[in-house]
């Protein structure tokens, strides 16, 4: 496993390789996330709170759709139409543009007047200033089948086949590539990604989801894996939200080598998309629209749509969501205030590094216990792991309050005696919340 460069300078401990490091820590992940795995699947929730708007139909296949000021930008096969959702109950046509191609849109995204469409292999520019005669201005040939766009500030980035893409589109009138970097075990290809900060987060069919380090647009380096099954990624803060034909994750995205997984579930219906807001996790499947609570991961609300749900956009408090032949659905879900006030929320749930680090003979470990939805005393297990797997000491096992702790430890006190130098791993378990660090003992 190539885990690129910057894994392999921050792994430079003579004491173990990097290679043993990473197997034993996703051993652990796999391990302690097993009483997270839930085994019903319940495909026929329906909850009413999700509220049809009103439905934009398209002649041909509507795949992706990008909303911004009262417009909503809708693929229609090779065409766009430019809808006006200034009064969502009635949207209008209000221009539209075929493109030079036979090929199906797959992706679209915006910037200012400009639109992006990915279309087979060619990303394409189109000024739409004028909503009621956009123009193609501009084009650029990958060579491969394009999957996904993003755009942040200037920065237009793309995945094709096992290739992740940087552009510059600072200039409204092109689009210049100034970055590539190819995915090294993507075997069957990339799915779906996304960006936040200096690091994009990218979903494959079969290699699970990379971290891709972008602060240097120029030579993008990999930088970290998370190994299962990732279709579809969104990261948020701490935390990245990732889902496969079968689960949605939560992940630990501190440790931007490897992260922890919070939680799991099981999908209610497949995944095509995920869009995450302040409260909640919306995911289209191919039976509609699933609304998830964030901070759990538990049931929300779901509307089943007339074809499989495609990509979405939560815009304004309304969902827009593309559905194939059944076109734009425009949904509102009803009660959004009904998330606010919940207090169990994993944002406080955190474990941090060890201080010092490395350390010699003993080390300070603090973490955050989040307040119970009871207000009652929770469970904590907090304990020491050598490089094997093999437990050397528990700091903590029994029933603790909400709030801050911190804890010493010390090698010399380890059970079975005193420890040797090398990498150990410390793991908090609190309920169904579960993080894993690792510290170097240096003698």
């Amino acid at each position: 496993m190539v885990i690129g460069n910057r894994l392999v300078n921050k792994r430079k401990e003579n004491i173990v390789n990097s290679f043993t490091a990473t197997v034993f820590l996703l051993l652990i992940n796999t391990i302690f996330a097993q009483d997270l795995y839930q085994t019903e699947n319940n495909q026929n929730l329906l909850n009413e709170n999700i509220e049809y708007v009103s439905r934009w139909s398209t002649s041909g296949k509507n795949k992706s759709v990008y909303v911004s000021n009262n417009l909503a930008y809708v693929t229609d096969n090779n065409k766009l139409e430019i809808i006006d959702i200034s009064d969502p109950i009635t949207p209008n046509l209000v221009g539209q543009l075929e493109l030079n191609t036979s090929f199906l849109c797959e992706d679209i995204f915006g910037k200012d007047n400009q639109i992006y469409i990915a279309n087979y292999k060619t990303i394409y520019l189109l000024n739409v200033s004028d909503p009621s005669n956009p123009d193609t201005v501009s084009s650029f040939d990958v060579g491969i089948f394009i999957n996904d766009i993003y755009i942040v500030d200037n920065t237009l980035y793309a995945i094709a086949s096992y290739d992740f893409y940087i552009f510059d589109i600072s200039n409204p009138n092109t689009i210049t590539q100034i970055g590539k970097l190819k995915l090294p075990d993507a075997s069957l290809g990339l799915t779906r990604f996304h960006v936040q900060d200096n690091y994009a987060y990218i979903g494959t069919w079969s290699d699970g989801l990379y971290i891709v380090d972008i602060s240097d647009l120029e030579n993008p380096e990999l930088n970290g894996r998370f190994l299962e099954t990732s279709y579809l990624v969104f990261a948020q803060g701490l935390y990245a939200y990732v889902a496969d034909a079968r689960y949605i994750y939560i992940l630990d995205i501190t440790d931007k080598i490897i992260p922890d997984i919070v939680d799991r579930i099981n999908s209610i219906g497949i995944p095509h998309d995920i869009y995450v807001d302040d409260y909640n996790i919306y995911v289209s499947t191919d039976n509609g629209v699933v609304i998830y609570k964030k901070d759990d991961l538990s049931f929300v609300a779901s509307y089943s749509l007339g074809d499989v749900g495609e990509r979405l956009q939560i815009e304004n408090e309304l969902i827009y969501v593309a559905s194939n032949f059944d076109g734009m659905n425009i949904l509102k879900y009803g009660e959004p205030s009904s998330v606010t006030n919940s207090v169990n929320s994993i944002q406080s749930f955190k474990l941090e590094q060890n201080y010092p680090n490395p350390f010699n003979p003993s080390t300070t470990i603090k973490y955050q216990i989040p307040k119970d939805v009871r207000g009652v005393k929770q469970e904590v297990r907090l304990k020491i792991f050598d490089i094997l797997g093999r437990e050397v000491a528990t700091l903590v096992n029994k029933e603790q309050k909400a709030g801050s702790y911190e804890v010493e430890f010390n090698a010399s006190s380890a059970t079975g005696g005193e420890l040797t130098s090398g990498i150990y791993f410390y793991t908090l378990t609190i309920g169904k919340y579960r993080a894993t660090n690792k510290m170097l003992l240096i003698k």
